[in-house]
């Protein structure tokens, strides 16, 4: 990575509401289901866990992602690494980058978009200035979207 300044100022989230628009058909046809079934009541029991289960992690995602999003910094990073998707898990890409203590820092996302990254390849982070552990790549929100800046070589 070269030594340029680590930080590019800030950007604006867009928040995808298609996922959100998404997510709540699910749940409406998941949850419509286990009212609607009143033979089995361990149908009702299992489709009802698995609208609560994971709108709990719904949840906890948009609240993580809305806490990164609402206070950050945007920083160049290094790609380290990149699995492309599997049918059994999302692609991922592992990074590092210079915060603006000097310091470098290094992070793993889980990523939401069909963009491919390769090793040594340059990325926009965004990361808490106060705690940059918490950082993901701009392709790295499910309920985000940024519009990426040009990255200078």
């Amino acid at each position: 990575m070269s030594n340029q300044a680590p930080v590019t100022g800030s950007l604006t989230g867009q928040f995808r509401y298609i996922v959100l628009v998404v997510w709540i058909l699910g749940c409406a046809i998941v949850g419509w289901v286990s009212l609607t079934d009143r033979e089995v009541v361990f149908g009702r029991v299992v489709f009802g866990f698995f609208l609560i289960l994971p709108t709990l992690w719904f949840l906890f995602l948009a609240k993580k992602e809305y806490a990164l999003v609402s206070n950050h910094l945007v920083a160049y990073g290094e790609v380290l690494s990149y699995r492309d998707a599997t049918s059994r898990a999302r692609p991922r890409v592992n990074y590092h980058f210079l915060g603006t203590d000097g310091q470098r820092y290094a992070g793993a996302s889980d990523l939401f978009t069909g963009r491919s990254f390769q090793a040594g390849e340059q990325i926009h982070i965004l990361y808490d200035p106060l705690v940059p552990e918490k950082s993901r790549p701009l392709g790295g929100f499910l309920f985000y979207e940024f519009e990426e800046p040009e990255v200078s070589s």
